[in-house]
């Protein structure tokens, strides 16, 4: 979840494949604005939210 956070686009292509037209067709329309408001969105911090405690989790284990 981690490396999502922090490469979202080498997390898309290692997990949806290596064809760059579809990886960026999703990225290019997302900009600093549109990201933040998207950051904002209730169901996206609780997602947030969710997958940290288990990645946490997962470190403690």
């Amino acid at each position: 979840w981690q490396v999502a956070r922090q490469h979202p686009k080498a997390f898309l292509t290692k997990n949806l494949g290596q064809d760059p037209l579809f990886i960026e067709k999703i990225l290019s329309n997302l900009d600093d604005e549109m990201m933040q408001l998207l950051q904002q969105h209730p169901l996206i911090q609780e997602l947030t939210e969710f997958l940290d405690l288990v990645a946490y989790s997962e470190v403690l284990a």
